[in-house]
């Protein structure tokens, strides 16, 4: 997991270079522009952008993961809270749905680390990074407005 912001630029940055080349994709988009939805990017991973409201944080949280693909989430409006543990501390994962590569679990939120993040914003979650997004900052619920990028995972 790497958490970054925008306002850098991207060659400072130490990110994988497949992460750059996605990151520098988005560079060009004016997401005000945009409906949410999926759309591929000139580097051939695929951004999903969507707004929603966070979600208030109970004693137990739904995490997911990946095997195959990166997740770079970079929060464009509002902010939220993204719970992060390491996927081997999970034993009790559902079955892995390859054609959508996710699986999820419910887990203690107490076993969880919380990580804030604001606009212009991101945090980069390997396949080894189980995560918990669409949080409310604060456990105050409230609009946001994100891009997922998909990135193959090498």
């Amino acid at each position: 997991m790497i958490k970054e912001t925008l306002i850098y630029p991207l060659e400072t940055l130490e990110l994988p270079a497949h992460v750059k080349r996605a990151l520098a994709s988005i560079e060009k988009i004016d997401f005000s522009s945009i409906k949410e939805g999926e759309y591929m990017l000139d580097d051939g991973s695929k951004l999903i952008l969507s707004t929603y409201e966070t979600q208030l944080l109970e004693k137990q949280v739904r995490v997911e993961g990946h095997k195959k693909f990166i997740d770079i989430q970079v929060i464009l409006e509002g902010e939220e809270t993204i719970g992060v543990l390491s996927a081997n501390q999970i034993e009790n994962k559902s079955e892995y749905d390859e054609t959508n590569d996710i699986w999820t679990a419910e887990i203690n939120a107490e076993r969880v680390e919380f990580i804030d993040l604001k606009k212009g914003e991101f945090l980069v979650l390997f396949p080894m990074d189980a995560h918990a997004p669409q949080l409310a900052a604060r456990n105050i619920p409230a609009p946001v407005k994100k891009s997922v990028i998909k990135v193959l995972s090498r």
